[in-house]
């Protein structure tokens, strides 16, 4: 008997988010809520990175990070 498998495609797109719209994801999924933040699975050592290096005056408070939106 053959195996039939479905594959479940989602679309993706690179933004330029501010940093300050970011947040770790309790849910492990990415999306945009209501409150206009995104929610990130992968990358939470980078965005503590990019918190501290704003925190520090290195990166200005503004600071854009490339992210895949999925959804």
């Amino acid at each position: 008997m053959d195996t039939i498998e479905t594959v479940q495609t989602v679309e993706t797109d690179i933004a330029r988010i501010p940093v300050s719209k970011l947040v770790i994801s309790p849910l492990h999924a990415r999306k945009k809520q209501r409150t206009g933040k995104y929610e990130a699975v992968a990358g939470g050592r980078r965005f503590a990175a990019l918190k501290l290096l704003i925190t520090d005056g290195r990166l200005p408070k503004d600071h854009e990070a490339e992210c895949r939106v999925v959804g």
